[in-house]
């Protein structure tokens, strides 16, 4: 009878200490629910924060995506086939301009090749920079050295334009010490200049005067 009881005891126990480390599981953190699709998805905090940013991103080029959504319709396509008929139709015409310019179907393709890799590059490139600094939509935002050194070695726009960042920093930071030294040396002029008037006779004789 006795152990009966002692078992009866420990038995609550256990389930409010199982429930107590339930509570401090991964699972229980607080979580957004969020409509999609008809669907209603509870979603961690930092998971809702970047589908937060995200949506604020297509805020930007929501009016875009209506233009281009309308333009697929008039052509019976969808937003993704339309994209893919022009990209096949653009590649089809610079690649007859290449034959054109060489005569050599090879060649061209190669050429055209290269080409859509630089441009490829040149996009992730500002999607790169984009990222860390968001005020900047476009490449002609840029000042003109920085794409010219991506361009000209290849670089990540991001690199150059936090080199170029550092330069007008440090550009800055001299010509503020150039304007304090400026200033200290003209102070130091005034006051030699009021060291050379000073002339002990002729305060002697003005204090002898008015006592």
């Amino acid at each position: 009878m006795e152990k009966e009881l002692e078992t009866a005891k420990t038995v609550p126990q256990e389930e409010t200490c199982s429930s107590d480390k339930k509570d401090t599981t991964p699972e229980n953190t607080v979580s957004v629910p969020v409509k999609f699709n008809k669907e209603i998805k509870n979603l961690p905090i930092y998971e809702a924060a970047q589908y937060a940013q995200k949506g604020m991103k297509y805020d930007l080029i929501s009016d875009d995506y209506k233009r281009l959504k309308e333009l697929a319709q008039k052509q019976n396509k969808s937003v993704g086939e339309f994209l893919s008929f022009v990209e096949k139709t653009v590649n089809e015409n610079r690649k007859n301009e290449l034959i054109s310019e060489c005569g050599n179907e090879q060649i061209a393709d190669r050429v055209l090749g290269l080409e859509n890799k630089v441009n490829d590059n040149k996009f992730d490139s500002f999607n790169e920079l984009n990222e860390n600094f968001p005020d900047i939509k476009s490449a002609e935002q840029l000042p003109e050295e920085v794409v010219g050194a991506a361009n000209e070695k290849g670089s990540r726009l991001l690199d150059e334009y936090l080199r170029y960042l550092l330069k007008e920093k440090r550009n800055k930071a001299k010509l503020l010490k150039q304007s304090e030294s400026a200033k200290v040396s003209s102070v130091g002029s005034l006051n030699e200049a009021d060291v050379k008037e000073y002339d002990p006779t002729r305060q002697e004789f003005l204090k002898g005067l008015w006592g």
